[in-house]
């Protein structure tokens, strides 16, 4: 719809020129004709009148255009063309006088002809200007496009291929000189790009949304990777007029996701294992179950545990899983200095470290058993010691179907395994020669003390009311206390209130019973406490039964410990200490089932930081991961307690607000920007690269009828739209300093923008 008139313009013509131009023919008519005698009506040419009045009425509408323009010298002398019009309009009617021999008319219309020779003059060159100037913003353009590591391609309404930049040609596989994708082919007749469906992209087609899809690919040429495209459709009234596909090689990407899964995988093997040492008291059956649990569970192809021979040095397998097939009835290892200890067991007993084998077809220290492993496809293989306080109690040996296996996170990984492996068969240990001292005690009293005293557990004997008689000097050094202070006091008093209720079913048990076996936590003198794993037998006392309880006490404290350190391991991110994507996948239901219940509301920021690849490329990879830590303590300084902070990605990061609403949202990501602020103008003191966030947030109403993963794609892609809008605002800026004259002469460098 047109709009004629604004309180600033008439006609499309600003108010000020419509106002000068009346104000001139108003003026000149008046006072011409208060300056010359009028001619009686005889003598008018009422033909001339009719001729002149036209051409002036031709003019002034002429005038009306060209004002619309804004060309100076144009307007100016147009307006004076109108006023020499005027001048002989006005002529028929009175006398003119003349001026140097000729007419006041024909000043103004000369000079009025100057000027609008001038006007078209400077219009030309204006548009020779602009003609270069918008083909410089196109070359600059399109520099700036075949610059952008990510994907574009242009399609009109057939899915035309209408323009492609050169790293989208570079995901394609195509090669110079040999580009089967032209400008103008329909997108979808590319084989590799039709296994895509790009079409089913477009099914909204009347609607301005975007779609995405992550997918494996296969170049032209068969290179295989890994992409993220996303659609974005150009509609106007609801018509499709084409389309920009945004294309992200995310190969890397997925390469690290499936590195990570991989060794959460490996984490949650090891915890299956500390649950195995915890529960299981056989030692062959616990070895069997790791061996199992390691092919099982992890894909090993096979995993063998093997204990040492002092007098022969040889290694005798104790427990094995997996593709065996003889392979230990075939083969001798040994910790020797012969052939035969050169391979990755031997080198783990003597040097008391990890040793690996990463291609057993062509490691020299492998030729002993390479024809044997290869039949059984042994690609690669480790050998992890198991030891204990300085003390080897065997090796763990693991083999896998792939090359160049074993990376070294992988390996500290299953130390960990290997010293939990080798507490667990310790404490076994202990457990047997507590049953050798249970049975001692039946025959002497005298035997049984030098045991006890000797036994690197804690042992203590009380009455059926558990008052100490006798406690071992480890347990007088678990509990920081002489023995004289504990004889006579009550066993309760040194565990911790909530476990007694195990301690007391522990002692209702007969004499000859099998001993149970609890964790417990006792309390030091200092008033510290540590974890035990404790067991009470019922013992006889001469001929009375029952009379005497004896305790064994097992420090776990470093296992637990070190079980709290795998946890948090598992789920917390290495570099910014905030949870990872796993802990988020068990977190998420515990949250939105809590919502749901109060009906309270459940708000997602996702958070991604701009340039990341470009940080580690120009300022290195130590520049960026100080970079992801900064932005992890200013996230986790702009939320409360209740939220939680994730790093969800490479360079993304995600916030789940519950009880949290759009408003309250938009609130934590206005503290979260204000806190970059600050920290980029220290940062800018420092000399270091300034932190830019693209952050998308939604919420989710647990009454609303959407699923929570919807609203999180949603806040995904609001903070996708924001990244690209921040793009297309640092184009846009620059187009308007060319516009404005303002552009940077030829050869300057550009300014530095904040990365």
């Amino acid at each position: 719809m047109t709009v004629w008139f604004s309180p600033r313009k008439l006609f499309g013509v600003p108010i000020n020129d419509i106002l000068g131009l009346v104000i001139v023919l108003v003026a000149t008519t008046a006072s011409w004709l208060l300056s010359f005698k009028l001619h009686t009506f005889q003598k008018l040419d009422l033909q001339d009148i009719f001729t002149e009045g036209a051409i002036l009425l031709f003019l002034i509408g002429g005038f009306v255009y060209i004002a619309r323009l804004r060309i100076r010298h144009l307007k100016w002398g147009w307006l004076l063309m109108v006023l020499a019009q005027l001048i002989n309009f006005l002529d028929d009617f009175t006398s003119e006088p003349e001026f140097f021999n000729t007419t006041l008319e024909g000043i103004a219309l000369a000079a009025g002809l100057a000027l609008v020779m001038k006007g078209f003059s400077d219009a030309y060159r204006g548009s020779q200007q602009e003609n270069e100037l918008q083909k410089k913003l196109r070359q600059e353009l399109m520099l700036t496009l075949n610059a952008i590591p990510v994907g574009l391609i242009k399609i009109d309404d057939k899915f035309r291929i209408e323009y492609m930049n050169l790293a989208m040609k570079k995901i394609l596989g195509l090669k110079e000189g040999k580009e089967p994708v032209t400008i103008g082919r329909d997108i979808r007749e590319i084989p590799s790009v039709k296994e895509l469906g790009v079409d089913a992209l477009f099914d909204y087609k009347g609607e301005r949304k975007t779609l995405s899809v992550e997918t494996p690919f296969r170049s032209l040429y068969g290179r295989e990777c890994y992409i993220s495209v996303a659609a974005n459709p150009l509609v106007q009234e609801r018509r499709f007029l084409g389309g920009i596909i945004v294309v992200t090689d995310i190969t890397e990407r997925k390469k690290n996701e499936q590195r990570i899964l991989y060794l959460e995988g490996i984490q949650r093997c090891i915890l299956e294992v500390l649950r195995t040492i915890v529960i299981e008291k056989n030692r062959k059956k616990l070895l069997d179950k790791v061996c199992e649990t390691l092919t099982q569970s992890r894909g090993y192809i096979f995993a063998w545990i093997g204990t040492i021979e002092e007098n022969t040095r040889r290694v005798i397998p104790a427990a094995w899983s997996g593709q065996e097939n003889s392979y230990l009835e075939t083969v001798t290892i040994t910790w020797d200095e012969t052939e035969t200890s050169q391979g990755p067991t031997g080198r783990a007993i003597k040097t008391q470290k990890p040793a690996v084998v990463r291609n057993t077809a062509e490691d020299p220290s492998y030729e002993p058993w390479r024809s044997k492993a290869q039949k059984r496809g042994f690609a690669s293989s480790a050998a992890v010691p198991l030891i204990y306080e300085n003390r080897i109690l065997g090796v763990l040996n693991i083999y896998s179907a792939h090359l160049d296996a074993f990376h070294e996170e992988e390996i500290e990984l299953l130390e960990i395994l290997a010293k939990s492996l080798a507490y667990g068969l310790h404490s076994l240990d202990t457990e047997e020669k507590r049953r050798e001292i249970a049975r001692a005690l039946k025959c002497s009293e005298k035997h049984y003390r030098t045991l006890v005293q000797t036994l690197g557990e804690g042992v203590v004997l009380t009455d059926p009311d558990l008052n100490i008689e006798y406690a071992n000097p480890v347990f007088c050094s678990l509990l920081d206390c002489k023995e004289e202070n504990l004889v006579g006091k009550n066993l309760l008093d040194f565990i911790n209130v909530s476990d007694w209720p195990k301690v007391k079913s522990q002692v209702r048990g007969e004499e000859g019973e099998k001993a149970s076996c609890c964790e417990l936590q006792v309390k030091t003198s200092s008033g510290d406490l540590k974890s035990v794993r404790a067991t009470c037998t019922l013992m006889t006392d001469g001929e009375q039964e029952g009379s005497k309880i004896l305790g064994i006490f097992v420090d776990i404290t470093e296992l637990k410990q070190l079980e709290d350190k795998l946890r948090k391991s598992a789920i917390t991110d290495g570099l910014t200490d905030l949870y990872n994507r796993t802990y988020f996948n068990e977190r998420i239901k515990e949250e939105v089932e809590r919502a749901r219940r109060y009906n309270h509301p459940l708000s997602f920021v996702m958070v991604d930081i701009d340039n990341f690849k470009e940080i580690n490329d120009r300022y290195s990879h130590i520049e960026g991961d100080e970079i992801l830590k900064e932005v992890a303590r200013q996230l986790l300084a702009s939320i409360r307690k209740s939220d939680i902070a994730f790093r969800y990605g490479g360079d993304e990061f995600l916030l789940v607000l519950p009880e949290t609403n759009e408003a309250g949202a938009q609130m934590v990501v206005q503290r979260i920007q204000q806190e970059i602020e600050v920290i980029n103008g220290i940062r800018k003191k420092a000399r270091k690269p300034s932190i830019s966030l693209s952050i998308g947030w939604a919420t989710w109403e647990p009454q609303a009828n959407r699923k929570w993963q919807d609203v999180l794609k949603e806040s995904d892609l609001k903070m996708y739209q924001d990244k690209m809008s921040k793009k297309c605002t640092s184009r846009a800026s620059k187009k308007s300093l060319y516009q404005k004259g303002t552009a940077p002469r030829a050869g300057a460098m550009p300014e530095k923008t904040a990365i």
